[in-house]
């Protein structure tokens, strides 16, 4: 009887789930502003909590610089302190392999209180990588006014309203809004904000975004961290004898509706950077196991956990980096809808073409993706997916054609030009020759094809 009814609920729950397609709402979510703190006081515990109350999906926290090595690793308000201001340099470097690019670095110590190595490194960040600096004790009136950077200490504030001024001697923002005390923490319409309107033209198929999706990813993706559970463990040892500890990196992703996830991945390659500092080659960094586990993609199976708990799904489009998100407006506002659904592990980009197809083509054959999908199309898609990683990548250009047809869009002659090849030739069936139709006076005259040439006959007809 339980087994009856619990099959009812799923049932239910199914039959719901396949809801007709419905018109895609704007999925693209307001900017993520990510923030690393320097200092560790009172004044950054009002910052932290500042940020979680008015400011959660809008301004994300990297992580904290604080004065003494002995507080590296530890955890303030779920935010992790990840080394010394002095290490500032180094830090962004990390942040950058993990997919972070920070915008904006609030400094909640007097800046004459930082170390010289300390005020150089903030100096650096804010004329070399363009990064904002916020002195966030001084704009809320709570330390004397400091001396705008670039400037000699002791020299006076460049404004007059007792904030230091940034760098080029203007008060506004790169936004070009005047500084105000919290600014940034008091929550604004996005410019893309659903209640908005903004219908796209796309439509997200009903597998796609419904249940029984979610409900194959989970069990197939449990099913199958147990059956490779030797696989992976064997992998982890080949990299922790390779490349060393950790066994794994992460790198920040936009998922569905732009939520951003952590996705994980095997480590296949050496630091980008060594002791010194010095940025390494790509064939510096690389090493066997690497290679090995690139080729058969094998670095990717991490990501069975991000399936497992709902961010991504073994078909769909690929997770981008942040930067690489295709701009809203590209194809007439429809390449949004790459995020209504869950990324995948795959997808049909990646089996008609993969790295050696244009973005523009990656993009629509995405689109097209999210329009069509089904279960017997992610199953094709998988079964072309261990082709790909046994036989290698190939363009299948006709693929390509086919989606932007579908979307109605027409393929730019700017993009290179991809060769469809003929279909398969087909087994050959014997034709069935159509009936005679009575020609005049009542004989019967077989249709004759056009551009045949025409012989003649007996009876004074010319017959093909």
């Amino acid at each position: 009887m339980v087994a009856g009814l619990a099959g009812m609920r799923v049932a239910v729950r199914l039959i719901r789930g396949r809801r007709p397609r419905t018109p895609l709402k704007s999925t693209t979510p307001s900017p993520v502003e990510h923030v690393l703190v320097v200092g560790l006081n009172p004044v950054t515990e009002l910052y932290l909590r500042s940020v979680r109350s008015f400011a959660t999906g809008r301004i994300a926290v990297a992580g904290i610089l604080a004065e003494g090595l002995p507080l590296k690793g530890r955890v303030i308000q779920f935010h992790k302190i990840l080394g010394t201001p002095e290490e500032l340099r180094t830090v962004l470097r990390d942040q950058e392999v993990h997919g972070i690019a920070v915008n904006r670095i609030v400094v909640t110590e007097p800046f004459e209180a930082l170390s010289e190595e300390a005020r150089e490194a903030l100096l650096w960040a804010e004329k070399a990588r363009d990064i904002t600096l916020d002195f966030f004790g001084e704009r809320l009136g709570l330390f004397e006014p400091a001396a705008a950077p670039g400037t000699a200490p002791g020299a006076p504030a460049a404004n007059g309203d007792g904030r230091p001024a940034n760098g080029d001697g203007n008060d506004a923002g790169k936004d070009g809004v005047p500084g105000r005390a919290l600014d940034g923490l008091v929550p604004a319409l996005a410019p893309n904000d659903p209640a908005g309107g903004g219908d796209q033209r796309a439509f997200v198929s009903a597998y796609g975004a419904g249940r029984l999706k979610r409900l194959v990813d989970f069990v197939a993706a449990g099913a199958s961290i147990l059956l490779l559970a030797p696989l992976l463990a064997l992998l982890s040892g080949l990299v922790a004898l390779g490349l060393g500890l950790p066994l794994t990196f992460w790198q920040s992703r936009p998922g569905r509706f732009g939520r951003p996830f952590r996705l994980y991945k095997f480590r296949s390659f050496r630091p980008p950077h060594d002791e010194a500092g010095r940025p390494l080659s790509e064939a510096e960094r690389e090493t066997a196991v690497g290679r090995l586990l690139r080729r058969f993609r094998l670095d990717e199976l991490p990501q069975l956990y991000n399936i497992l708990v709902g961010e991504m799904s073994f078909v769909g489009p690929r997770p981008l980096l942040p930067v690489d998100q295709p701009p809203v407006e590209a194809l007439g506002g429809t390449s949004e809808a790459r995020l209504a659904v869950r990324p995948g592990l795959t997808g049909w980009a990646q089996v008609n073409g993969g790295r050696d197809m244009s973005a523009e083509d990656k993009m629509v054959l995405d689109l097209w993706y999210v329009q069509n999908a089904s279960l017997a199309l992610d199953i094709r898609i998988l079964w072309r997916t261990l082709l790909m990683v046994l036989l290698g990548e190939r363009m299948n250009g006709r693929a390509v054609h086919e989606a932007w047809a579908g979307l109605g869009l027409k393929r730019p002659i700017t993009l290179p030009h991809l060769a469809v090849e003929p279909e398969p030739a087909r087994a050959s069936v014997p034709a069935v020759e159509p009936l005679p139709e009575p020609g005049p006076e009542g004989v019967a005259v077989a249709p004759v094809p056009a551009g045949t040439a025409m012989a003649h006959h007996p009876s004074g007809r010319e017959a093909a």
